[in-house]
């Protein structure tokens, strides 16, 4: 990936002073392809969210990690019995 950088000035809908940064960086063509026909036209606004999306599970992670090291690892009844919850809630 290169590193200059260009900050260019927020798009429109984005929220007001959030700068934008122009990156070159190479990816597979058949993603690439994939990505264009999902985006629905803005393919940037896509990898940027996919992105963002990244980081975001990149940080639960991290955050799982820590409560592990701090509490110790989590009981697999408690996962299951959590999960049935959640499958619950899913069938009302």
């Amino acid at each position: 990936m290169r590193t200059n950088a260009v900050i260019l000035p927020a798009a429109g809908g984005r929220i007001t002073g959030m700068t934008m940064v122009k990156k070159t960086v190479t990816l597979d063509a058949d993603v690439v392809e994939k990505a264009a026909r999902a985006s629905g036209g803005n393919f940037s606004a896509y990898v940027n969210e996919a992105l963002a999306q990244r980081l975001r599970r990149e940080g639960l992670a991290a955050l799982v990690e820590l409560d592990i090291k701090l509490r110790g690892p989590i009981d697999d009844a408690d996962v299951e019995a959590t999960l049935k919850s959640i499958d619950a809630v899913w069938d009302e």
